[in-house]
C-alpha cells in the first residue's frame, strides 16, 4: 500500500516532531508552517491536512474565510487545549476532525484514517454536544 502523502501545519518544532512519529509506511508526512501552505497543497491535488489551532494569526473559526480556504479538503484542526466550542465552531467551518495536538500516533493515525475516507472525526463529548 502506497503512503498517503498528509500536509502537517505548525510553527512548533516539539509538535512537529510528536507528529513525524506517525508510521511512515501509512503516511507521507509533509510540514507546513502556514495557510500559505495549505494553499499549496490544494494546488498540487493532494486534500489531507492537520492544522494546528495554534499556528499564529489564523482568523477566528466563524471568519468566512475559512469555508472557501477548507471546500475540498479533508482538514483535521488539532489543538493543545481542546474544547467543545472550538470543535463546533472548526467543523462549521468546515474541518473534517478534530483532536488534541499531542493525540498518540496511533489515535491520530485513526482520525487521518477516518477523515482521509471522507468521514468525521471529533472527541466523544463533542458528539453527545451534537
Amino acid at each position: 500500500m502506497k503512503p498517503i502523502p498528509v500536509l502537517l501545519i505548525t510553527h512548533d518544532d516539539l509538535l512537529w516532531q510528536h507528529w513525524r512519529a506517525l508510521d511512515p509506511a501509512r503516511w507521507m508526512a509533509a510540514r507546513g508552517r502556514g495557510l500559505a501552505d495549505l494553499q499549496r497543497w490544494r494546488e498540487q491535488g493532494r486534500t489531507l491536512a492537520v492544522l494546528d489551532a495554534d499556528v499564529p494569526k489564523l482568523p477566528a473559526w466563524h471568519d468566512p474565510f475559512w469555508p472557501p480556504s477548507l471546500a475540498g479538503l479533508h482538514v483535521v484542526v488539532a489543538s493543545a487545549s481542546p474544547n467543545d466550542e472550538q470543535g463546533t465552531q472548526a467543523l462549521g467551518a468546515g474541518a473534517h476532525g478534530y483532536c488534541h495536538s499531542y493525540a498518540p500516533p496511533a489515535a491520530m493515525a485513526q482520525a487521518l484514517e477516518v477523515v482521509a475516507s471522507g468521514g468525521i472525526w471529533m472527541g466523544r463529548s463533542l458528539v453527545s454536544r451534537l
